[in-house]
């Protein structure tokens, strides 16, 4: 064991350099999916209530993969929750595969265009391959620009989000003894080394 995770300089009042806990990389994904979905229905809601409609017209949309027609008729209920549902899970997936894809790309601002272009691939795809076969409704009804628009928006969370890891803190170096966690103080009830 090294001399600043020993047991002894825990004791002596000093703790050892705290480590940056990542999730694996599925995990993260899926966070940043799931954030990125709540963004585009936020952001679909608020297109909605602009244009004098309902805010759950979205939600109801997406919800009528499950309940058809009646959906529609629906308010707020059964039908918008199973649609904000069915959002996040599918944009959750689409997070896991876009972190584990893109692990090794350095730069932020390559992560968060090839975001914004894996939210415009999943637009497409879902709105012309996945929604005609799973609910016909939502892919013919959608709002055309504020749900590309969504997607976008989609695509910047989850390439924002972070999923390579930050370099280890490591405790610096002090000149009169052993690393300490606070940068070479002298620290309380301590022996100052020779």
């Amino acid at each position: 064991m090294d001399a600043a995770n020993s047991p002894e300089r825990e004791l002596a009042g000093v703790r050892a350099p705290l480590r940056p806990v990542r999730s694996p990389l599925p995990l993260a994904g899926l966070e940043a999916g799931i954030i990125g979905g709540l963004a585009m229905l936020a952001f679909c809601i608020l297109d909605s209530l602009w244009h004098h409609h309902p805010w759950w017209l979205i939600p109801n949309l997406l919800g009528s993969t499950f309940y058809g027609y009646r959906a529609f008729r629906m308010g707020p209920g059964m039908a918008s929750a199973s649609g904000i549902g069915l959002q996040l899970i599918i944009l959750g997936f689409v997070g896991m595969i876009f972190a584990v894809l893109i692990a090794s790309v350095p730069s932020r601002i390559r992560s968060t265009l090839l975001g914004m272009g894996a939210g415009l691939v999943w637009y497409i795809a879902s709105q012309h391959l996945l929604f005609p076969q799973i609910g016909p409704l939502v892919a013919m009804y959608a709002p055309e620009p504020s749900t590309l628009l969504g997607y976008l928006l989609f695509g910047v969370c989850i390439g924002r989000f972070p999923y390579r890891p930050e370099p280890d803190i490591v405790p610096m170096e002090s000149p009169s003894g052993p690393p300490s966690s606070l940068g070479g103080a002298e620290v309380p009830g301590q022996e100052p080394a020779p």
